[in-house]
């Protein structure tokens, strides 16, 4: 029996009907989701941690203080920038790739130039001719994350340096950003001192992020290398489901969804510590840390800048210091609450006795520290996390380090 036209109109509204209803309620439920896990978990930022951290109040910080940071702008301006709300993050910057964002917070502060405030006691910017101004570049532990600003190692420097040389006029500069090493830090200073900004001593402390960024390039190599692919092919090159997908992978549902996500690993996760087989949190076989060759290449490049940063030093009038700093992977056997060290920063593991091997059999010129073994019979909590960042006590214990051994140098220079 044939059907009519009437027929199958029949057929086909009673499946649209139930199919229509069906999509309207998965539609809504999606967006109610979206709604949801953002009100729940508010905007998905790769700064959560500093956000949680941050009061985002002008705290300690006046315009008193912030006048002798910013003496060519108004009070106007620097009440703007007192009252700046936002989360610590990084900016552009030509040669270095990124320095931490200026802001000013209760306990955190960061200059525009990209230096950390020491604390009440910081220096003026430019910095006074008249006095010793030391320059302080590293990673992320230099820079003090989790620490307040006058907990951080070049905080402590200039108060240990001030009370070893009472009345000397000394000022310290915390130029340590987050995720930079040797070969970025000399650059840094390089930028600075083109910039008509000349030290009496830079400091460098390094070590940690040296073998961690064993490739060398900084670390938003990365990051910048696939932003700029994707700026150079968005809009002509990209067909129309790249930006749906794109689009979909933003909304917070998914974000959230993905963040569940473990990272890709060569084996299981065992729960984030050294796993009796070989293998380290993140699944990695320890072959993936220790491979001499690529320990070796980080000690050579690490002298190489030295080098380099003697030479400036020298072509520009000021003195470098060079220093290793202590990680938790080598002679420290003190309480780690949060759990040991996972991941590329293993890779100090071995190359820590590597590094010292090589500098007993080539003792370095100029100046240099070793504060890799200060932690070797402390008994006490070093580190606010899983052994990468110091605490106020690690801070302080490395900061006596290099000014004890770098004290000579500071009485010739005042």
């Amino acid at each position: 029996m044939r059907r009519s036209l009437s027929d199958w109109g029949l057929t086909i509204l009673e499946i649209y009907r139930p199919a229509a209803i069906v999509l309207f309620n998965v539609s809504l439920l999606f967006v109610v989701a979206n709604i949801a896990v953002n009100w729940i978990f508010g905007p998905f930022s790769v700064y959560e941690n500093h956000l949680a951290r941050l009061d985002q109040s002008r705290g300690e910080y006046s315009v008193e203080f912030a006048r002798k940071l910013y003496p060519e702008r108004s009070d106007a301006e620097i009440e703007e920038l007192l009252t700046y709300q936002h989360y610590v993050g990084v900016l552009y910057q030509p040669h270095i790739q990124v320095v931490s964002e200026r802001g000013i917070f209760s306990g955190w502060g960061f200059h525009e130039t990209g230096f950390r405030f020491i604390g009440l006691d910081q220096g003026p910017w430019p910095p006074d001719p008249s006095a010793l101004t030391i320059f302080v570049f590293g990673g992320s532990t230099t820079a003090g994350s989790g620490l307040e600003d006058d907990e951080t190692i070049p905080a402590h420097m200039q108060a240990q340096l001030r009370a070893a040389l009472p009345g000397a006029p000394i000022n310290v500069y915390n130029f340590g950003q987050p995720g930079f090493h040797s070969p970025v830090e000399r650059v840094y200073l390089e930028s600075l001192v083109a910039d008509g900004f000349v030290p009496d001593i830079a400091v460098f402390i390094d070590g940690y992020n040296d073998f961690h960024i064993w490739h060398e390039a900084p670390a938003m190599t990365e990051h910048f290398q696939r932003w700029f692919i994707e700026a150079q092919t968005e809009g002509a090159h990209h067909a129309p489901q790249w930006f749906i997908m794109k689009g979909i992978e933003q909304l917070p549902l998914m974000r959230w969804i993905n963040s569940w996500r473990p990272p890709p690993t060569l084996q299981h996760d065992f729960g984030g510590e050294i796993d009796p087989r070989g293998y380290d949190g993140y699944g990695r076989p320890h072959g993936f840390y220790n491979e001499r060759r690529k320990l070796n290449r980080v000690i050579e490049k690490y002298f190489a800048n030295k080098k380099i940063g003697d030479a400036v030093g020298r072509a520009a009038g000021f003195e470098t210091v060079f220093t290793v700093q202590p990680v938790s992977t080598y002679k420290f056997s003190g309480p780690q609450p949060n759990g040991a060290m996972v991941g590329k920063g293993l890779r100090t593991k071995w190359g820590y006795p590597l590094l010292k091997a090589y500098i007993d059999e080539n003792p370095p010129g100029g100046r240099f520290i070793w504060c890799a073994d200060i932690q070797e019979n402390v008994n006490e909590i070093l580190y606010v996390d899983r052994g990468i960042h110091y605490n106020n006590l690690g801070a302080e214990l490395t900061a006596r380090c290099i000014v004890e051994r770098m004290m000579p140098l500071a009485r010739s220079k005042l």
